[in-house]
């Protein structure tokens, strides 16, 4: 070996390297007179209730989350430079590979636990590899009165292991786990759809046969963020074939019996997807407000959950139908008895409900199902995770939209219908092509 002082570095032949080494790493060293000398860390796990997944899983929001806060770095700039790592512990030793580890930063929300996400909200993230650490590098302006979040994750939920978190900053910042007051109050429930469930309430569809529930009375204005997700969704590199969503409705259903578009205080939308998602400020009401999950077309039979994440505890009833069509309470569920807490205790049983036997003079704001497929990362930016908010449509307008869908539908039913029959020319059959999940991808929303 020959020493060089100049360089501070030393000189070895290949053929002896190759013969003390087997692995080389190329390592980063924030530049000193930019960066504090020891970065700001926090350590975490994700174990079975914390593992989400990337991006790419509609449980991605159960990760660890951190928030990150920069302030100005003193020169007048708009921005500061900043590193951010995600660390494993070494498996030095060890037989077994690493976790398929990435992480990214996000846009904060009112110091509140990330639950939906948006294209402009990533700023950046990391591809995702199985080695021991990933790292961020990007420029971030002063983060104000709403700190940045940092997620970590694995490319598959379910994956637990521990993490540490560094960050290097040319302006004085600070990270730090999510605080238990930012933690959403977090109700579940379980469900299924059956042969006899009525579908969206369009046309002379029996909507009041699908799952419904109550909440209220509300003391206090809130935020509700629900999430309706199917029990057992399709495999990662699969479309998911069922439309589902669920419709928020004020308390005048209960009055009329009737569901009008100014009773439809809040939607998901209607998504052949594993999870749709919407989000609604509620006032405060002595009355109830009313949940109705169902499936596009009635008849649909599968078990799913419901998610409901609020500002404070909610009272929520689950509602069953009785033999001569009328709601009536089934179980009184104190929903979110602690911060992140799903569940809660059974209630007496409510008086009979007036019954919505009758169908609507006109169907309320209903959009038709869209159609989401594809790899992953495409299923992620074609909308796996609906969003949406109640939008008014004419009761014309949707049934030319539903007439033109079960058009379609029919198209797909002959061709299906077609390929299984001998006669068909070969160049009418597409081949199937397998999709394949890839390990070392970036989980962008784009």
């Amino acid at each position: 070996m020959t020493p060089s002082n100049r360089f501070s570095a030393f000189w070895i032949d290949f053929a002896e390297f190759t013969t003390h080494f087997d692995r080389a790493y190329a390592c980063r060293l924030p530049a000193v007179q930019q960066t504090p000398k020891r970065p700001v860390m926090c350590f975490g796990e994700w174990d079975a209730a914390t593992a989400g997944g990337c991006l790419n899983n509609s449980t991605w929001s159960r990760n660890p989350q951190f928030f990150l806060e920069v302030g100005a770095d003193g020169r007048g700039r708009g921005s500061s430079r900043v590193v951010v790592t995600l660390t494993q512990p070494s498996l030095y030793g060890a037989e077994r590979e690493y976790l398929s580890i990435g992480l990214c930063v996000l846009s904060g929300a009112k110091r509140r636990r990330l639950l939906t996400l948006s294209p402009d909200a990533v700023l950046l993230a990391s591809p995702i590899t199985n080695t021991r650490e990933v790292t961020l590098s990007l420029l971030l302006p002063p983060s104000g009165d709403e700190p940045y979040v940092v997620i970590p994750y694995t490319y598959d939920a379910g994956e637990t292991g521990k993490l540490k978190l560094a960050v290097w900053s040319s302006a004085p910042c600070t990270l730090q786990t999510l605080p238990s007051k930012s933690e959403w109050m977090h109700a579940q429930f379980g469900a299924a759809w059956g042969a006899e469930s009525g579908g969206v309430p369009n046309g002379e569809n029996d909507y009041w046969r699908n799952p419904q529930w109550e909440i209220g009375p509300l003391p206090q204005p809130t935020s509700l963020r629900l999430f309706l997700e199917l029990a057992q969704p399709p495999p990662s590199d699969e479309a998911a074939q069922l439309a589902i969503g669920c419709l928020v409705l004020s308390s005048e259903v209960l009055k009329t019996g009737e569901i009008r578009q100014e009773d439809v205080l809040g939607q998901t939308g209607f998504e052949r997807a594993a999870q749709v998602s919407c989000s609604v400020d509620l006032p405060a009401s002595k009355a109830p407000v009313r949940l109705l999950a169902c499936t596009f077309e009635p008849g649909q039979v599968a078990a799913f959950r419901l998610h409901l994440y609020s500002d404070f505890p909610l009272n929520a009833t689950k509602l069953a139908l009785a033999a001569e069509d009328t709601l009536v309470g089934e179980e009184s569920v104190g929903a979110a008895l602690g911060r992140g807490e799903s569940g809660g205790s059974i209630g007496e049983t409510t008086p009979t409900l007036r019954s919505l036997a009758t169908p609507p003079s006109r169907p309320p704001a209903i959009s038709t199902p869209a159609e989401v497929g594809g790899t992953p990362n495409a299923r992620h930016a074609n909308g796996r995770h609906a969003n949406s908010a109640a939008t008014p449509r004419s009761a014309a307008a949707l049934r030319e939209e539903n007439e033109a869908l079960r058009t379609e539908l029919d198209k797909r039913d002959r061709v299906r219908q077609l390929w299984a029959e001998d006669d068909v020319p070969a160049d009418q059959k597409k081949a199937k092509t397998d999709t394949k999940k890839s390990k070392s991808g970036a989980c962008v929303v784009q």
